[in-house]
């Protein structure tokens, strides 16, 4: 069986105090209630989840699937207030997709 989704969520790993996971790396974890923190202290890895959660977002985002099913509505109000969408399928395609030859 195929799952369909047209939206995902997707967030870093977040640890808590109190579960095995953060006793694990609680070394490596900046956590505070007040101001709310909760990150590797490891800048890189930070990023490299950020990378990583980003690619994953474009990558399910600019799915044909997803785009042919999404409400015209939202397609048009993503391809004219942020041109990222735009950008990014065009750098994809290549400009030859959209030339009269």
């Amino acid at each position: 069986a195929k799952l369909t989704c047209n939206f995902i969520v997707v967030d870093t790993l977040k640890v808590y105090p109190g579960t095995p996971l953060y006793d694990r790396y609680k070394d490596r974890v900046t956590f505070s209630l007040y101001p709310y923190v909760n990150k590797f202290t490891d800048e890189k890895l930070n990023e490299k989840a950020e990378k990583h959660r980003q690619l994953l977002y474009r990558e399910f985002y600019l799915r044909l699937s997803v785009i042919n099913n999404l409400p015209k509505r939202t397609l048009l109000t993503a391809l004219t207030k942020d041109s990222i969408l735009l950008k990014y399928v065009w750098k994809r395609a290549g400009s030859k997709l959209f030339s009269s030859e």
